[in-house]
């Protein structure tokens, strides 16, 4: 699985204005930290990154045997005005 998570962090990192981080809460839940100028940027860059070919391939690759993913969450936040991330 970290392969996987590995290519997944590398095509963001393509795809994002800038990847600021990575947490996992356990083996199940992988969360991404990315950062977008604008909401509008992040509908394009979100929208091109889903629909990339390399990435549609990578993602049949490491679910050829099941799924790896029940579901995918956009949660959008904004920093605290106190926050190290702008």
């Amino acid at each position: 699985m970290v392969g996987e998570r590995r290519a997944a962090i590398e095509h963001h990192e393509c795809h994002a204005d800038a990847s600021i981080g990575l947490s996992a809460r356990d083996n199940q839940s992988l969360y991404y930290l990315l950062k977008w100028s604008s909401l509008a940027e992040r509908e394009q860059k979100w929208g091109a990154f889903m629909a990339d070919p390399e990435w549609l391939a990578k993602r049949a690759e490491t679910e050829r045997n099941g799924p790896l993913v029940e579901r995918v969450e956009n949660l959008l936040r904004a920093p605290t005005t106190y926050s190290i991330v702008k």
